[in-house]
């Protein structure tokens, strides 16, 4: 694997689509993502 990525003429990714701040979303998003972030740390176990 390559140590080092070279760019060349980069003019930055487009826009995020959800660009919302986390200080703006509701309860059951934030336990949403938690629940998913939880999920992935044990193999196995995703039923998103």
């Amino acid at each position: 694997m390559a140590k080092y990525l070279l760019l060349e003429h980069y003019r930055g990714a487009p826009s995020a689509v959800n660009d919302v701040p986390m200080e703006k979303w509701t309860p059951e998003e934030i336990s949403a993502v938690r629940a998913a972030r939880r999920a992935l740390e044990r193999p196995g176990q995703l039923t998103i």
